[in-house]
């Protein structure tokens, strides 16, 4: 979309037989549900989670759109307002970090935005909810290691996982391959897996208005996903909602300008706990948002879902960088390849199992290591307990006898430091490993 001078954004919605359509600006975006599932949703209910649901799904665009009014036609004031805007301000230290807005200019602008709703009325929560089964779970599944591994472990549970795959339309490289996998997982695994069109999240792209490169339209994904997943909740009877929110969200650090906060507030228990309560009003307390893998840092859980869960592991797809490359399944060019890449040879796992074509342990990958502190690193990888894993994989995989710059580097300069400190590391990010 180009860049308009008029700063004010009008939204309009119908109900869809399968959804919920966004009109704005001449535009139109659709979230698309399996029809059967929408339809037996009650139509209350619907217009109680359409109102919060439209809102939570919008109210980003101001960071990145160049609007600073948002005016809300046919939809009343969110009942879950207050917390939407909570996980906004919370969130914004971590978005902000790896851009050049700041954390007090991001809070002053959020702030100074006006959402302008057709009425002052409240709808309250449901005030029916149908009985539900505790060997049920709804689950996002993302193919991730987050979400597979959580497949496995609820299987293990003896929990139905009822798995939705929410295609964002935002990345169509990531999501053809993503499909593809969900397509290959479902058949081979026998697991129920539906999809959920969200057209509507192409709204918080920068890309899309024109404007510089910003995660501040993504701050509102994991609530997001709860949401959506309550018409599958209410279908299936299911008691849970199953986030794939690990340890690693709740290891904090201090953003470029002094704010204490999280690699994604989002994923941190604290707001997984909101989640629930959040759920729970929507069900009368029946239905709750819950981790099965919140005790699980990012190395156990890559030998977790490897070396248990190698059924599951061998889909795995965690780059984020997919649009921007013609590589299949890995961009091998982003920190997030180099850190789950060092944490399979550090398990002995081999990566060409998992897709990776190129090692990236050659000097050119340097930038991409937190531990070397590297040029190209994410927010993901700012704490302490971040870079103490990456230190304990490469010792690891040194001892396993992996060869290349990155690993004679670390040798040098990082091993006799990590010899003393191995039996610590050893406890506090692999206790829980599974053989």
């Amino acid at each position: 979309m180009p860049k308009s001078k008029n700063k004010t954004l009008k939204i309009k919605h119908e109900l869809k037989s399968d959804g919920l359509l966004l009109k704005t600006n001449g535009f139109k975006f659709r979230l698309i549900y399996p029809e059967n599932i929408w339809q037996a949703y009650p139509e209350k209910q619907k217009r109680f989670l359409i109102d919060n649901l439209v809102y939570l799904l919008t109210v980003n665009i101001p960071f990145i759109s160049g609007k600073d009014t948002i005016i809300y036609e046919d939809i009343s004031i969110p009942y879950f307002r207050p917390i939407i805007d909570l996980l906004v301000k919370e969130s914004i230290p971590s978005a902000v970090h790896s851009y050049d807005i700041s954390t007090f200019e991001a809070l002053k602008n959020f702030n100074n935005y006006q959402f302008i709703f057709k009425d002052k009325s409240i709808k309250k929560p449901p005030t029916r909810f149908p009985n539900l089964r505790e060997d049920i779970a709804v689950m996002a599944l993302s193919m991730g290691k987050d979400s597979l591994t959580t497949l496995g472990i609820l299987k293990d549970m003896d929990i139905k996982p009822i798995c939705v795959y929410i295609n964002d339309t935002v990345s169509p490289s990531e999501n053809k391959i993503k499909l593809n996998m969900v397509n290959k997982l479902k058949n081979e695994q026998n697991v129920k897996i539906h999809i959920v069109t969200n057209e509507i999240e192409k709204l918080n792209d920068f890309e899309f208005w024109n404007m510089p490169e910003s995660c501040l339209g993504y701050i509102h994904m994991m609530m997001g996903f709860s949401l959506i997943l309550v018409p599958f909740v209410h279908f299936y009877r299911a008691k849970y909602i199953a986030l794939g929110n690990q340890k690693d969200m709740n290891f904090s650090f201090i953003n470029k300008d002094g704010f204490r906060t999280y690699p994604a507030v989002d994923q941190t228990s604290k707001w997984t706990h909101r989640f629930s309560q959040v759920i729970g009003q929507i069900s009368q307390n029946k239905a709750y948002v819950r981790s099965y893998i919140e005790d699980f840092t990012n190395i156990k859980l890559i030998h977790l879902l490897h070396k248990k869960y190698a059924n599951l592991g061998k889909f795995q797809v965690s780059c984020d960088s997919l649009d921007k490359s013609d590589e299949k399944r890995w961009c091998h060019n982003c920190s997030k390849c180099a850190r789950l890449s060092i944490f399979m040879k550090a398990h002995g796992i081999d990566t060409k199992r998992v897709g990776f074509k190129k090692d990236l342990l050659s000097k050119e990958h340097k930038r991409l290591y937190t531990i070397f502190n590297g040029s190209e690193t994410d927010e993901y990888e700012q704490s302490k307990e971040a870079k103490e894993q990456q230190l304990l994989a490469f010792y690891l995989a040194y001892k396993r006898g992996e060869k290349g710059y990155l690993i004679d580097y670390f040798k040098k300069y990082y091993l006799n430091k990590v010899k003393k400190n191995i039996k610590r590391l050893k406890e506090k990010y692999l206790n829980k490993c599974f053989a």
